[in-house]
């Protein structure tokens, strides 16, 4: 049953809702999927109704960017930022009281989505934004910038209708008629200083004031979560830029800087920068037995763990309640119906993290979690993968996939030389690795050659063309003979290593 409360705001408790997540996301647990279910730095909702799009065409191409950088007559000493933009990890996010018990990766029936879609249509002059708190575990969140109660009590009185939006073509059949207040569901309507449209407005000015000033492709978004512009800053900067930043902001018409927020790093806090030309010292050699060390470091799928897990598994029956229930939860919804319902592990926790494991005949699974204030909640899942265990890279080296290169001469005996086409995995714009290309690293055994290559990894936001492939030719102190060649961060598919 729904009951109305007066707490920090009158808000209509429901349980068992969550929006609609992808069903498989890579497992980097800083996946994209997941800022805009309540993370720090989300830039955009994850789904919305028809309306300004929160993107405009050519934010992210750099050849935009023409004016030279304009810096402020400013002290960098002094450091002081309190009459600048404020940084958006600094920005406290939008919160709801409302905890839904069901966790953060239920299924929204997209009836409701349509339902809330057609009533922001409807008051889009001050519809703030929606989203998925996923800190509450999974409560609806709509934002406008009136008094909530009012909204809120007419959109419980709301019946869905085969005239709402759209969300999913074809539209589903409404089976549920009754108002979406005696749903199943928790929501909640908070109040906010600026409209959706506002903030959409704002980011094309704003981006290009930013650019003006430190003269790189700066990109930005809408952040319904702190209900500012976001602005990501690609270069590490001095305080005097962002004072200078600020006062290009202040000038446009109808924007103030308070409504935008920044994400970067001051020069003093840029880590040292890999120079290119650095030498590449990744690859480890198993013992006699075959094993590394169970502290090695290595890398599934995008998933960070270290290889003794796989040695450690629990079972997931005996794990604790309020950890399982994200795995069951996840497992229970429209989307995990699907996937292996038994034999799941969990592979790793901490005070921050958790992961749990299914390995089939199919590929192997992940389903991740993570802590935040009211308990465990889904933090992405990925399935069906092979998953070949690698060495992890040190922090701002990305990784690349390399073949023997077909236009070279095959591998013999006697060679000295080996060419390989080497290619970068993660988005890069299309732009060739030349000198960003760490490597090769070459080590030499009785059974092997192992070769390794990385990247230093692009900054800002990039696109995702194909990247273009480079043929490195690869020199061995001596002929390869009878050697097998092989990726010197490769460990071995999970399977073979779960069954030592």
């Amino acid at each position: 049953m729904s009951t109305l409360r007066v707490g920090t705001g009158l808000v209509l408790r429901m349980s068992q809702w969550c929006m609609r997540m992808r069903s498989v996301v890579t497992f980097a647990l800083a996946a994209a999927v997941l800022v805009a279910c309540g993370e720090p730095g989300s830039q955009s909702q994850s789904w919305e109704p028809a309306g300004p799009s929160s993107s405009l065409p050519g934010v992210n191409d750099p050849s935009t960017s023409t004016a030279p950088a304009v810096t402020a007559e400013a002290d960098d000493d002094a450091g002081s930022t309190a009459d600048v933009l404020e940084r958006c990890a600094d920005v406290a996010q939008i919160t709801t009281d409302v905890v839904n018990n069901n966790n953060a990766q239920s299924v929204t029936d997209p009836v409701f989505r349509g339902v809330v879609a057609t009533y922001a249509e409807e008051h889009a002059d001050t519809f703030g934004g929606m989203w998925t708190d996923r800190v509450a575990k999974g409560t609806f969140v709509l934002a406008f910038t009136d008094g909530p109660a009012a909204h809120l009590a007419a959109l419980a009185e709301r019946s869905p209708s085969p005239d709402d939006v759209h969300v999913e073509e074809p539209p589903p059949e409404i089976t549920d008629d009754r108002p979406i207040g005696e749903w199943d569901v928790a929501f909640d309507v908070v109040q906010v200083e600026h409209t959706e449209a506002e903030l959409v407005a704002a980011i094309g000015p704003v981006v290009a004031a930013v650019r003006t000033v430190i003269g790189a492709p700066a990109t930005g978004g809408e952040d319904p979560l702190r209900n500012r512009v976001s602005v990501d800053l690609p270069t590490p900067i001095r305080p005097s830029d962002l004072g200078a930043i600020t006062e290009a902001i202040e000038q446009l018409d109808g924007i103030y800087s308070e409504m935008v927020c920044w994400s970067g790093q001051f020069i003093d806090e840029a880590p040292d920068p890999i120079e290119s030309g650095t030498s590449l010292d990744v690859i480890r050699l198993p013992d006699d037995n075959g094993t590394y060390p169970a502290d090695t470091p290595v890398t599934c799928d995008g998933l960070q763990f270290a290889l003794g897990d796989l040695d450690s598994l629990t079972p997931a029956a005996d794990v604790e309640p309020g950890l399982k229930s994200v795995l069951d939860s996840w497992l229970a919804n429209d989307e995990g119906q699907f996937w292996p319902q038994e034999d799941w592990s969990l592979l790793h926790e901490n005070d921050d993290h958790a992961s749990f494991i299914h390995v089939g005949d199919d590929g192997v699974s992940f389903i991740g979690a993570e802590m935040a204030a009211n308990g465990w909640i889904w933090a992405g899942a990925s399935a069906g993968g092979r998953c070949d265990v690698e060495l992890r890279l040190p922090d701002g080296l990305g990784s690349v996939e390399w073949v023997l290169d077909p236009q070279s001469p095959a591998p013999a005996a006697t060679s000295t030389e080996i060419g390989v086409s080497v290619t970068e995995r993660d988005c890069a714009t299309g732009q060739a690795m030349g000198d960003r290309l760490i490597g090769p690293q070459v080590v030499e055994s009785d059974d092997a050659v192992r070769i390794a290559f990385a990247v230093i990894s692009q900054s800002g936001d990039q696109g995702c063309p194909d990247n273009p492939s480079e043929v490195v030719i690869v020199e061995l102190e001596t002929p390869l003979g009878e050697r097998e060649i092989r990726n010197g961060l490769t460990i071995g598919p999970i399977t073979s290593l779960l069954d030592n």
